[in-house]
């Protein structure tokens, strides 16, 4: 069970979105386990239409239709995890919801549409510590292209992994990671533009992640299953 909090902050708007997420393990044999989850909670878009930039001193009627609002959010996802393979399919929210009021004048048409990601992954182990990870992410929304990216890594040893990925909206992107024994986990990607397409980003992109495994109840137990086998 966690808690996630998101501000985004574009021009006049000034999203926060706060969930909920619960996530359920299901056990179907020794190696492989189905992951169900749920997320609940909502989002609200401050906007401030004070910040757009006027020409004339009159108020613009198109924005009489513009203002704050609040949207709720339910996602779902499923996901199967398997020592040589991954699946999952899921939404972070089953709801589509108009972002503005109608008004007499004006029928806004705008909306925040229900997307769906697919995604799946194998592990081919090329030596005792050397394995080759391929993986690929596919999105789809209504009225919008659909979205696919794969991916492609070396791991070394489960704790030094290296890699590539290439997207449809023709951006490229290498990234690395590294785990440690105490479950402490970090990351590097850089994205990049590859090609003049207009729907690729315009200016390269980092990304740094740190991650803490705090549950030690799994490592306890392989440990323990060790020792067992080992008497």
């Amino acid at each position: 069970m966690g808690i996630s909090a998101i501000n985004d902050r574009v021009f006049i708007e000034n999203k926060t979105y706060l969930t909920l997420d619960y996530n359920y393990k299901l056990q179907v044999d020794q190696g492989k386990s189905i992951f169900l989850g749920i997320k609940a909670g909502g989002f609200y878009n401050n906007i401030d239409t004070d910040k757009i930039p006027r020409i004339f001193n009159e108020a613009n009627p198109l924005l009489s239709a513009v203002d704050s609002y609040f949207n709720p959010i339910i996602g779902v996802g499923i996901t199967m995890i398997a020592p040589n393979f991954f699946f999952g399919l899921g939404t972070p929210n089953i709801f589509n919801s108009k972002r503005f009021t109608e008004t007499e004048e004006f029928e806004p048409s705008a909306q925040d549409l229900t997307l769906f990601h697919l995604t799946g992954g194998f592990k081919f182990a090329l030596n005792s510590k050397l394995s080759l990870n391929p993986s690929v992410i596919y999105r789809s929304i209504s009225d919008s292209p659909n979205f696919v990216s794969g991916n492609i890594s070396f791991k070394y040893d489960e704790k030094l992994s290296l890699g590539t990925g290439l997207s449809n909206n023709d951006n490229l992107s290498v990234f690395f990671s590294s785990l440690s024994k105490n479950g402490f986990q970090w990351g590097y990607g850089y994205e990049f533009l590859n090609g003049s397409a207009a729907e690729a980003i315009k200016s390269p992109t980092h990304e740094i992640f740190l991650k803490i495994n705090l549950d030690k109840k799994e490592d306890s137990e392989e440990n323990e299953s060790e020792i067992n086998d080992e008497e």
